[in-house]
């Protein structure tokens, strides 16, 4: 027991001097645990977060629970939930509200939106669901708030 006690001790000395910080991680943490896990020793104030499909800005909560300091870019295209993340997070300006989806090809796609809006998508699951072209953003389009990103 003392012996395998020894070489854990050493193996973690040894890779801790390489730069490696290893740490017993939990299983069964939700998502907030996690994340507070992977930031709790990085310069918080520095962090970047996407919320891709920010709905009625659930995610951008939690995100600043966890890291208050963070800056967020929100991407949402359904106007009347665009028009509310606006409304609810204007004060804060770490928060940037884009009306836009986010894709890997660039241009305009058709977006469908249901009765609940936590389905829309540029996937048609129903005829009734209504449809309005959006303007989606690419990883390599160039935009001029992005320069900074």
């Amino acid at each position: 027991m003392k012996l395998n006690l020894f070489l854990k001790r050493k193996i973690i000395s040894i890779l801790n001097s390489i730069g490696f910080n290893i740490v017993k991680f939990e299983p069964n943490y939700g998502f907030d645990k996690i994340v507070s896990f992977l930031l709790r020793k990085k310069d918080q104030k520095k962090h970047i977060y996407f919320d891709v499909g920010a709905n009625s800005g659930q995610s951008i909560n939690r995100f600043k629970k966890i890291n208050p300091h963070a800056n967020i870019h929100a991407f949402e295209p359904t106007p009347e939930l665009y028009d509310e993340l606006v409304n609810t997070f204007k004060e804060d300006k770490t928060i940037i509200v884009n009306k836009s989806g986010a894709h890997s090809s660039r241009g305009e796609m058709e977006f469908f939106t249901y009765k609940t809006s936590k389905i829309n998508s540029l996937v048609e699951v129903d005829k009734k669901s209504k449809f309005y072209k959006s303007r989606l953003l690419s990883s390599n389009q160039s935009e001029e708030n992005f320069e900074k990103v």
